[in-house]
């Protein structure tokens, strides 16, 4: 078991305040300063803001390894130090991977609020030709909205998007059922074991 069956391997493209904030809560401390040079660099070379340059790392957020490696294009996730034996491995994402189970679930009976499960469920966006339904968060409901916003859980931005009145914003519905997931465990795990 290495680093790139991990669930806490991540890759990922930064801004530099994300890369600051991750650098902290997971190796500690204050991201060296090559990092801003980078950032400087790539915003010159595209002609942009600071704030606007992304850059691709991959890196350990439990801080086992104590820098952040650069992606060198869109395929590159493999782990540039293996590290076997290490004492945090682990390979479960906490059980919130969205799971076919889930998605069934939530591509069935898709149009006009209902309930599955115990669970509320509402429209969510239309995605590959298909309309589907997200659970309600709490008694918040999800809308789908136009505008430009930038997804809470990719950093993407979306011209149409799931938004919750928390601030929040995702650009599919995947990536709001991963949020969703994280903070209704027991409700997940309930409607994961559907076809179980």
């Amino acid at each position: 078991m290495v680093c790139d069956n991990c669930s806490y391997w991540k890759c990922e493209e930064l801004r530099y305040e994300e890369l600051l904030i991750k650098w902290e809560e997971s190796v500690g401390g204050r991201a060296t300063p090559g990092h801003l040079r980078r950032y400087k660099k790539e915003a010159g070379r595209q002609g942009v803001d600071l704030d606007d340059v992304r850059i691709g790392y991959k890196y350990c957020s439990k801080g086992i390894l104590s820098r952040f490696y650069l992606k060198r294009n869109e395929k590159d996730n493999r782990a540039m130090k293996l590290m076997a034996g290490c004492s945090l491995f682990s390979q479960d994402n906490g059980g919130l991977e969205v799971t076919s189970e889930i998605m069934w679930i939530c591509t069935v009976d898709s149009h006009g609020p209902s309930q599955f499960k115990g669970v509320n469920f509402t429209p969510g966006l239309y995605e590959d030709h298909a309309y589907m339904r997200i659970p309600l968060y709490g008694s918040a409901r999800p809308t789908v909205e136009r505008g430009n916003t930038e997804c809470s859980v990719c950093g993407k931005e979306a011209s149409r998007a799931i938004v919750l009145k928390l601030e929040k914003s995702f650009c599919c519905n995947r990536h709001y059922l991963e949020w969703w997931a994280r903070r209704y465990r027991e409700e997940y795990r309930r409607l994961e074991e559907i076809h179980r």
